[in-house]
């Protein structure tokens, strides 16, 4: 009976501790989470360039043209499917540098950070002039921006693959015959860059670099149909609009951050945290901050503070949480919520000198690439 007794308890205490770890995965899950906006600046200051003129896309000069046909990677594709003709050919490079062209335009364009945007064309005809740099300052132009199809490359062939499947004869009975797939494969590849240039100093602001690459395969049945490798490149083209966008210009981010739970419990504000599940945040704040003006309660002090944060007062939020600290320095995530604050003040204050146009006034490296850009094209 006593081992029955203790195999009983020992079950008991396993769903125990099953049961334990549910509460605890639920409450953890239920914990209310508030959303800290605030702005990062961009990796390549436009602050004092906000009048762009930008050029047309550099080709990939060395785009080399494919054969007529696919070509076989073995004996058996070679035999059964030699002749399948290839899917691109030269203008390729042309193509995709077009495509790039109109989409960094719309990128541009769509962010409404930029005062002006000159036109390739009217940009390029300046550019061949001997006084392009006064010209370029009679249109107010302050920064030159240059993409490039730094590389590019399509490599396509097909191959066969040994595979096996079963048949049935007429009474149902399966046998296993051993077959031959045949594979379209291509892999494509692209760097596509974006120069920024003073259009004063002529001097590089910045560069971006993109590399990127695509894989297709595809199972040849009675015939052959692929898009053709346009649609890879322009594909990874408007796959770095993001990324431009966020090297070019401050943006907007958020964090999500969990109030802290009333534990020591507090009974006077269990009514602010159903104020925070309503959205009422102010009212909720102020409840927070009344509790921990009068009692020092930790959690009170914590949530008023991340409340105002949320509410976009970042500097009274740090003021908050820096009296909280001064009351409860052991609390390590008081600590953490200071120096999440902090971080998010900086990149506020650095988008903002960017977006007013009192960043650095560095006009960039020294030494010029324009003249060697333009002898890319």
């Amino acid at each position: 009976m006593e081992e029955g007794g203790d195999s009983l308890n020992m079950r008991k205490a396993k769903y125990l501790v099953v049961i334990l770890a549910v509460l605890l995965l639920f409450l953890t899950s239920c914990a209310t989470t508030l959303r800290v906006r605030y702005r990062v600046p961009s990796e390549i200051d436009m602050g004092r360039h906000r009048n762009i003129a930008v050029t047309n896309t550099i080709p990939y000069r060395y785009f080399a043209a494919p054969g007529r046909y696919v070509p076989a990677r073995d004996r058996l594709s070679s035999l059964d499917h030699g002749y399948v003709p290839s899917t691109y050919d030269q203008s390729l490079s042309s193509k995709v540098a077009s495509y790039a062209t109109d989409t960094i335009l719309r990128t541009l364009d769509r962010t409404g950070y930029f005062t002006s945007i000159m036109l390739p064309m009217q940009t390029e005809l300046i550019m061949r002039s001997k006084n392009r740099t006064e010209l370029f300052e009679s249109y107010g132009v302050d920064a030159i921006i240059v993409p490039q199809i730094e590389s590019m490359s399509v490599d396509e062939y097909i191959m066969s693959e040994s595979a096996s499947r079963s048949v049935f004869n007429d009474r149902g009975e399966p046998r296993v015959v051993r077959d031959v797939d045949y594979h379209y494969v291509r892999d494509s590849y692209l760097v596509f860059s974006v120069y920024v240039i003073d259009a004063k100093t002529e001097r590089l602001i910045g560069a971006m670099r993109f590399p990127d690459e695509s894989h297709q395969s595809m199972l040849i049945g009675s015939f052959l149909y692929t898009d053709d490798p346009y649609t890879d490149f322009t594909d990874m083209i408007s796959d770095f609009q993001w990324e431009i966008v966020h090297k070019l210009v401050p943006t907007l981010t958020y964090r999500d951050i969990s109030l802290m739970s009333n534990k020591p419990k507090a009974e006077r504000i269990e009514i602010a945290y159903d104020m925070v599940k309503d959205e009422l945040y102010q009212d909720a704040r102020n409840i927070f901050l009344l509790e921990f003006q009068s009692s020092a309660h930790l959690p009170s002090g914590y949530n008023a503070s991340l409340l105002s944060a949320a509410l976009g007062d970042i500097d009274s939020a740090i003021t908050i949480i820096e009296d909280v600290i001064e009351f409860h320095p052991e609390s390590r995530e008081a600590n953490v919520l200071y120096s999440t604050l902090l971080s998010i003040r900086r990149s506020n204050e650095e988008a903002l000198r960017q977006i007013e146009g009192t960043g650095s006034d560095d006009v960039g490296v020294e030494n010029s690439v324009l003249d060697m850009l333009l002898m890319e094209t």
